[in-house]
This record gives C-alpha cells, structure tokens and sequence, in this order.
C-alpha cells in the first residue's frame, strides 16, 4: 500500500509542469524592452519601459542578488520618466567614457521622438526630432559623442549629441529597418531591413560600403543584424527560424537553429560565460522560450521557457548584466524575468 502510494506520488510530480527557472520582477505591466547599464559599479541599474510611454530606472544593489534572484522589495524605483507620448521601442545606455561626465539613457517610441536623460541629474536633456514615423532601434557610440537611429521610414540617423543635430540622414532601405549596429573602432555600421538585406556603412561619409543577403535570400525579412564584440563577423537573424554568422564576403560560417521566429523582430546579443570563457549567443522567440547556443560549437545550451503554460508567450526583450551575470527578458507578458546565466545553461 506504502509502494503505491509512493508510486502515485511520483506520477503527480512527473505530470506537475516544469517550473521555469526565472524570478519574475514588475508582475504588474508589460514591458516593452529591459536594459541594463554596462557601467560597473557598487550597483546595478535596470531600465524598463511599458506601452504607455513611461520609462522606469531601478537600482538594484549588488549584494541583495543572491543565486539570481532579487525580491520586488529590494528593488529600488530610481525615477520614473514620462515623457513619450505612445509605446516606446528601444532603451540604450551609455557605456562608460573619460570625457563623458554623467551616463546617459536614451529612448525611442512610436511618437516619432527620441529622448536623451542625464542620469545623474534624472533629467531629459536632448530631444531628437528628424524621424517621419515609428523609432525602432537607437544605439549610442562607444565613446558617447553620437547616437545612431533607424525607423519604419527606412531611414538612418546619426545625431551629434552635443548640438542636437543630425550629422547625417540615409534613406537606407526600400522598406523599414528593423536594427542597427556600430563597429568597436567607430568606423562602420551595419543595418538590416524587411527588404531581406543587410547593408554596411561608413560611420564619418554615410556612404554604403556593401549589401549582403542571407543564405536563403532576401525574400525572408532579416529581423537583427549585430557585429560580434571584434566585429569580424555579421549575425543575421531572419525571419524563418534561422540565424547565420557571416564573414564581410557574405559566406556563412555558423548557423544556429532551433528557436521560434517568424513574424517580430527580436533581441539577441552575444556574452561571455565567465565560467569556462566561451562566447554564448542570447536570442528571444515566439514560443515562449529563451535560446542561447555555444558560439562556436553552434550547440543549443539554453531552451528556458518562462512560461510551460502558455506556449504563444513573445520573448522580444533581452539583455545581460556583466556585474551579476545576469540575463533579463521582457515580451508581450506583465513582468521581467530574471536569472543568472549559469542557472539558464543545460548541464
């Protein structure tokens, strides 16, 4: 009697679902995109954004995140910008520089607008007008003196910071461009586009250098287009469930498979397992999973779904922690997951 009972016992444990291994923050909103600060410090800032155009700084101290996990509590709200008048599509920290006094955050939306905040005076200090529809990517320089963006008007902007003005305007592709990029050395940008291409540019002549395509054609969109930390090679991800990694003659020299995405361009972004020094590739998807692979080996290592339950949940949102090692994720869901990667990685 003892033994069946045991033995029904563990059926229900084996029918439970498989809890996801992710703390969930901010349970009360959708976020539309999740960043963290790329300074190092004593503390930890996370930005987050919603659909009513309100963006929110938090500060997390180091020391209150144990094993990955940090409680709503101990998460303190920084300041609350309100500012965009529609969702906003993009976040994007400053990284640090000698000549750059206090951090910045940048936003972009469907208002047309992109907002610049001094972070130490937790105050907007640049608007950026020039854009004649949806904003949908933004990134700052590495050295903070320009900030590049891109749109659903097909249009590339670089902005000098400092003046307010735009240093240059590119009518980029024949239909909206869905991510943009800048090399380490400050000398190209890569953007990708519905149109199924991937175009390079000079960053000081705002001239195209070269169009690449995906292995299977440019009749599938190209959602994301990243350079890797050295730049050698370009990540396509289109939209047919396949992401490549190419040299600058357009050859293919990885591929990675196994994720969900057909119809949203999503995040991805490349970090350094600080266990064994191996490059790892972060990506989202449409089925509710987070997907990470071994760079090299092209090895799927992470499959985390943060929902057994809901099978259509949209991971658009992702981005890594240095500090704390640890990976955020926000979609079409009310709240942000959050672990560390060595928890996320199959053993």
């Amino acid at each position: 009697m003892a033994d069946q009972q045991m033995s029904d016992d563990a059926a229900e444990i084996l029918q439970q679902p498989q809890r996801h291994p992710f703390k969930i923050l901010l349970s009360n909103e959708v976020s539309t995109c999740v960043r963290f600060s790329p300074i190092q410090q004593e503390s930890t800032l996370m930005c987050t954004s919603n659909l009513t155009g309100s963006l929110k700084l938090f500060r997390m101290t180091n020391e209150n995140i144990q094993n990955g996990f940090i409680s709503n509590d101990k998460l303190e709200l920084v300041h609350e910008f309100k500012d965009h008048l529609f969702p906003i599509n993009d976040i994007n920290f400053s990284t640090y520089s000698s000549s750059l006094q206090n951090p910045y955050l940048a936003s972009c939306s469907d208002d047309t607008l992109i907002n610049m905040y001094d972070l130490t005076k937790q105050a907007l200090v640049r608007c950026f007008i020039g854009h004649q529809s949806y904003v949908t990517k933004i990134k700052f320089n590495n050295v903070t003196n320009v900030l590049l963006s891109c749109g659903t008007d097909n249009k590339l902007i670089m902005w000098d910071i400092r003046s307010n003005k735009a240093i240059f305007k590119i009518l980029g592709h024949p239909e909206p461009i869905t991510s943009i990029d800048m090399s380490f050395d400050n000398t190209m940008i890569s953007s990708s586009s519905y149109d199924g291409f991937v175009r390079l540019w000079d960053m000081f002549k705002g001239t195209c250098l070269k169009t690449m395509v995906a292995e299977s054609g440019s009749d599938s969109p190209i959602g994301l287009c990243k350079m890797t930390p050295n730049s050698k090679y370009l990540l396509f991800a289109n939209l047919n469930s396949k992401i490549g990694l190419y040299n600058y003659k357009n050859d293919i020299v990885k591929q990675y498979i196994g994720h969900s995405n057909e119809q949203y361009c999503l995040d991805g972004l490349f970090v350094k397992n600080k266990q064994n020094d191996k490059m790892v590739l972060l990506y989202g998807g449409e089925d509710s999973r987070l997907s990470g692979w071994d760079l090299n080996s092209q090895d799927v290592i992470i499959s985390a779904n943060l929902d057994v339950e809901n099978k259509g949940m949209l991971v658009n949102s992702v981005d890594y922690d240095v500090n704390n090692e640890l990976v955020a994720a926000s979609g079409n869901f009310k709240g942000v997951y959050i672990d560390q990667l060595h928890n996320l990685i199959k053993q």
